[in-house]
């Protein structure tokens, strides 16, 4: 299998993981420990972010990025790819506001190409 296919199934599987483990966080933040939901959603997606850092960095790009700017590049990288996801999300919503949930789904698919992209080339790069 090529390698950036392999990577890219690899990303999909882990970013599986994340959504897992962010609504898993947020359930138990609201129910178990009662914190208001703007709490536990932060709490979640912090959950959901360091899973992805940790097992992309190991599993997706197989050890690559172990030097301190790693994590500051995936931060970049999440806030760009988040950015493009809401200005994909705002701009259809102002076309077609009815259809709000597939165009989440549209949203979604550009967070997630343009994170896995970013990814690849600029947060785990390996040194030539």
């Amino acid at each position: 299998m090529h390698e950036t296919v392999r990577q890219a199934i690899s990303f999909g599987l882990v970013g599986v993981l994340n959504t897992a483990i962010g609504f898993g966080t947020i359930v138990l933040a609201q129910t178990v420990f009662g914190l208001p939901p703007v709490v536990a959603n932060i709490l979640g997606y912090a959950a959901g972010l360091t899973n992805s850092f940790l097992m992309n960095r190991a599993v997706t790009f197989r050890g690559a990025g172990r030097d301190s700017a790693t994590v500051a590049r995936f931060l970049l990288a999440f806030v760009i790819a988040y950015g493009a996801n809401l200005a994909v999300l705002l701009t259809l919503l102002a076309l077609r506001p009815e259809a709000a949930l597939a165009w989440q789904a549209v949203a979604m698919v550009v967070y997630t190409g343009l994170f896995f992209v970013i990814s690849k080339v600029y947060v785990f790069r390996v040194a030539p």
